[in-house]
């Protein structure tokens, strides 16, 4: 009876030191969370979805001695790893500051089609998976005119077109215009914009801040910075 129960204590001990030595190690489970590269890369743009141009020239919210800014000043676009799909949301435009209501925007002309600039973020966590990825576009129209050689902005938006995260991730967005300014003369305004993309990728250890400007002119130029 005892060299059984000898045997049995042995066995147990055995199972134990397996069950133990196959435990995953939790190390290993940080580098799953642990984001350790980046990568922004412009993609080709197929078609603009979701693009209108709804105006509303009470919203202002900005303006210098030129130019107005229509729209509002924080949209969330992202929320809890969703694109946020939202009917009432006003795109920014940059305007005449004298434009005295709706009809004289409409009487506007010149304006380019619309454009847009598609970009992808990938997060890579230290295996090298994607564990996070955001497709976007940024839509604008430029060289709207008024009769008095200005050139102005509208349509200006951030679109998310696909988020993917995998288990254990979160991905939030909000898209906000920081600045405007006349970058032609007193007489003849090119607006500009200054247009912030910030997200925040989160996980059950750590949550990753980061911040893109698209800076857009009523001639046309577009630049994007990486902050």
């Amino acid at each position: 009876m005892k060299k059984r129960f000898l045997i049995l204590m042995t066995l147990t001990l055995l199972l134990a030191g397996n069950v133990f030595s196959e435990t995953p190690n939790m190390s290993l489970d940080q580098d799953y969370f642990d984001i350790t590269e980046t990568t922004i890369t412009e993609e080709a743009t197929e078609e603009i979805t979701n693009y209108n141009n709804t105006l509303g020239l009470s919203d202002i919210i900005l303006s210098t001695d030129e130019l107005i800014a229509i729209g509002e000043k924080i949209y969330k676009i992202i929320r809890d790893g969703r694109p946020v799909i939202d009917s009432t949301f006003i795109p920014y435009s940059i305007l005449p500051a004298g434009l005295a209501n709706e009809d004289a925007f409409h009487d506007m002309y010149g304006w380019s089609a619309p454009e847009a600039k598609t970009y992808r973020i990938t997060y890579l966590n230290a295996y090298k998976m994607k564990v996070v990825e955001i497709l976007y576009s940024v839509t604008f129209q430029w060289d709207g005119r008024d009769g008095n050689g200005g050139k102005y902005l509208t349509g200006i938006k951030v679109i998310p077109l696909n988020v993917k995260c995998l288990w254990g991730f979160n991905v939030n967005a909000t898209s906000q215009l920081l600045s405007i300014s006349n970058v032609g003369t007193r007489l003849r305004p090119i607006a500009a914009a200054t247009l912030l993309f910030n997200h925040t990728v989160e996980s059950m250890f750590k949550a990753t801040e980061r911040e893109l400007l698209f800076y857009i002119t009523g001639n046309g130029l577009f630049r994007v910075y990486d902050e």
